[in-house]
């Protein structure tokens, strides 16, 4: 990805390098999560035993809930051994999305009980994201990447904090 670096100092990427990113995250495996009409898609590279994507996605729901922002999750299985059998449960699920919310609400017991194997496709779909993820310059979960109010494409490493919540949402919390 080129980039050039502005006045700060810091790397920016172009426009260009933008829609390329957004297209790759575009035709990436996720799960979404929200209204596919709401106006703001935020993307989160998470993993189904990540306590802090756990704190992402209970302070996302009423942007969520409102269909102001429809979350798309890629999903890793990084944290635990068992994480990556915690993902095929939810990628084999007849609803995804829902395996997901079941994973969530459930998070403070355990979360939604790991499936007894991973299959082939599940392995590609979490090589594809873990792949991505490092592409991105990730290194854990969570990991959010959104466009602001300009377009530009603008990452998040970790729980955002201090106000930046609002911003990765696109507006104070409805």
């Amino acid at each position: 990805m080129t980039a050039f670096t502005n006045v700060l100092g810091v790397s920016a990427a172009t426009a260009a390098d933008d829609k390329a990113l957004w297209g790759k995250l575009e035709a990436a495996s996720w799960v979404r999560d929200g209204s596919p009409k709401a106006p703001r898609t935020v993307y989160v590279i998470t993993d189904p035993n990540c306590h802090w994507c756990h704190r992402f996605w209970e302070a996302s729901r009423p942007w969520v809930k409102a269909g102001q922002v429809q979350v798309r999750h890629l999903l890793v299985g990084i944290v635990r051994p068992d994480s990556a059998r915690k993902v095929a449960a939810i990628l084999g699920a007849k609803d995804p999305a829902a395996a997901i919310e079941q994973n969530e609400v459930a998070f403070a017991r355990g979360g939604i009980p790991p499936a007894f194997a991973v299959s082939k496709a599940v392995e590609q779909v979490l090589e594809s994201n873990l792949q991505l993820m490092r592409e991105l310059g990730f290194q854990g979960t969570p990991a959010l990447i959104y466009q602001n109010s300009s377009g530009a494409v603008e990452r998040v490493r970790g729980f955002p904090r201090s106000g930046r919540l609002d911003a990765v949402m696109g507006s104070p919390a409805p």
